[in-house]
């Protein structure tokens, strides 16, 4: 009550408006605090799915390139495999070639067609059971 005999009406209603003004902007700039950190808070959210998703996605492309890679290492093995089939069959083609080069067939064929026929077949069927088994159609046993 002392106060009110001592300060001017005029000054109470400027210190009332003061605090009115204070309060008032307080309040603006706590509004626009708030608005600004629900705003922050809702783009965290967002790049959090963002980032889940992103997390999943690399798991998937990391476990696909891992099947790649075993898919890769079956394939130069099968090539390997098939390398080697195939250095034997040109071995065994020159050993043939040798042994056809030192006998006249034809004289043979005419002298000897049951002879002749038999040995051609049995080389035909092995030469087709090599191609099987160099295209992964016989047994571990190679038969």
């Amino acid at each position: 009550m002392m106060l009110g005999l001592l300060v001017p009406s005029g000054v109470k209603m400027a210190l009332l408006a003061g605090l009115v003004v204070a309060i008032a902007g307080a309040f603006w700039h706590y509004t626009i605090v708030k608005g600004e950190r629900d705003a922050a808070l809702a783009a965290v959210g967002a790049l959090t799915v963002e980032n889940a998703v992103q997390d999943e996605t690399i798991v998937t492309l990391q476990g696909a390139v891992g099947e790649w890679q075993e898919q890769a290492e079956r394939f130069q093995a099968t090539l390997d495999q098939m390398a080697t089939n195939q250095v034997a069959a040109n071995k065994h083609a020159r050993e043939l070639n040798d042994v056809l080069s030192k006998h006249d067939l034809t004289r043979l064929s005419v002298a000897k067609p049951g002879l002749i026929r038999n040995r051609i077949n049995r080389g035909t069927a092995g030469i087709l059971g090599m191609f099987e088994c160099a295209t992964g159609g016989c047994d571990d046993d190679g038969s």
